[in-house]
């Protein structure tokens, strides 16, 4: 995708590009970047999705932001296991993807590959997003690497690592962290992370014997999907593309979905998107706060519109990963106390530059986890070298509104905007 539209105001580009990412194996993987605003902007906010967000879910952000700021341009990195995911028929008529997908035609990753993938943890994560933030230091441009829930603790453990004997922060102007964080960040929302090392050592061993993708963990597995990683995933895309194409129409995912999003059987697909994704109905933290039925009828009464959702789960492979990394939540999980202990050492992470952090901080919060997060950036900052913290609350959204809700209510996006704005002042 690459749209350009330029007017008396100012230029405006949405445009999608891969880069490649080293592997240390001779096998090829890539990175992706969603680039949206005024490609002449003078800063660059970098966005790392949560444990399953894709770039496509950072595309009303997007463009929230550079409505409001023409001088950012927010960029939302995918991650190389997106690339994963068979969309061979992700655009072939409804009938014939739904088929397709949901009764297992697509492919799935290459098991000769399972070595490989074992490795995927933290440390190629860091190293692919210091080949993002190379390419949007281009120019001379300020980059602000931000993340929306556990984006934001991949962004603080990129801030603390070590590459050749410099820290990771040296390379940025900014971290921007929503929802998210490290240093147990998410006990607000009944999420506490904290590992022993036989329980790592036997962690590691499973996923070098095969279990390379989160499966008890995974998306499907919290959202109540049967079947393997991808599944939850796949039901959202396919969701999301009925009610943009068909929103009257029955849906032909209703009677496959799990009984605890209780729809009948001839539920359209409105009904079956909004119980999907609408706040009561969804898990919390996947939830937006949309509106609800009356009689049938859709009442919007909240800040974030169902197809501003849809829109984002249906374009390419969709708003979720299909497939999450075992070892990245594994790494994640150990590097969390951002101190080396004979856990980071037997995973070989290398977050060793916590204390030098000196880079401004926005950390801003939903009523997703009840305040934590907010909690830990000041722990971060008491323990880093970091002398201003912008701190922002909003419990008037959730977790997923903060991507998606409509200006003026998305406070988020004008907590970017200011943060961004007076650092380049």
């Amino acid at each position: 995708m690459d749209t350009t539209l330029t007017t008396s105001f100012r230029p405006w580009r949405e445009e999608y590009v891969t880069l490649p990412a080293s592997t240390g194996t001779g096998t090829e993987a890539s990175i992706g970047l969603l680039k949206i605003g005024n490609p002449h902007a003078s800063t660059v906010v970098l966005f790392l999705g949560g444990k399953e967000g894709t770039a496509a879910g950072f595309t009303a952000l997007g463009r929230s932001v550079a409505a409001v700021a023409p001088d950012l341009q927010l960029w939302a990195m995918d991650r190389r296991e997106v690339f994963l995911a068979d969309t061979s028929r992700a655009e072939a008529p409804l009938d014939q993807a739904v088929a397709h997908y949901l009764d297992g035609g697509h492919r799935r990753p290459d098991a000769a590959r399972f070595g490989e993938y074992a490795e995927w943890g933290l440390q190629v994560l860091v190293d692919d997003i210091r080949v993002a933030v190379a390419a949007a230091a281009e120019g001379g441009r300020k980059v602000l690497l931000a993340g929306h829930s556990v984006g934001s603790a991949e962004a603080v453990h990129y801030a603390t690592w070590d590459f050749d004997g410099v820290g990771g922060h040296r390379s940025i102007d900014g971290l921007i962290l929503v929802d998210g964080g490290a240093l147990n960040a998410f006990r607000g929302a009944g999420m506490e992370f904290g590992i022993d090392l036989g329980t790592a050592q036997g962690w590691l061993a499973g996923i070098r014997s095969g279990g390379v993708f989160e499966a008890d963990t995974s998306t499907s597995a919290t959202l109540g999907f049967d079947g393997p990683p991808e599944t939850a995933a796949l039901f959202y895309k396919l969701a999301a593309r009925a009610v943009l194409e068909q929103p009257t129409a029955p849906s032909p995912l209703a009677a496959r979905l799990p009984e605890r999003y209780s729809v009948p059987a001839s539920a359209t697909n409105h009904e079956v998107f909004a119980a999907l994704v609408n706040l009561g109905n969804a898990k919390p933290g996947y939830g937006v706060t949309a509106g609800h039925f009356e009689g049938g009828t859709w009442v919007q009464d909240g800040p974030t519109r169902l197809g501003v959702v849809a829109h984002a789960h249906a374009l390419g492979a969709g708003g979720f990963q299909w497939y999450t990394m075992n070892r990245t939540l594994l790494d994640l999980i150990a590097a969390d106390p951002l101190r080396p202990n004979e856990i980071t050492e037997l995973l070989g992470l290398r977050g060793l530059h916590a204390k030098e952090i000196d880079v401004p901080v926005l950390a801003y919060a939903s009523a997703f986890t009840n305040g934590s997060s907010l909690e830990a950036a000041k722990e971060l900052a008491q323990l880093s070298a970091i002398s201003r913290l912008d701190l922002v609350e909003d419990k008037a959204l959730s977790h997923h509104d903060v991507l998606f809700a409509d200006l003026p209510a998305n406070s988020l996006v004008r907590a970017i905007a200011s943060f961004a704005g007076s650092l380049a002042a």
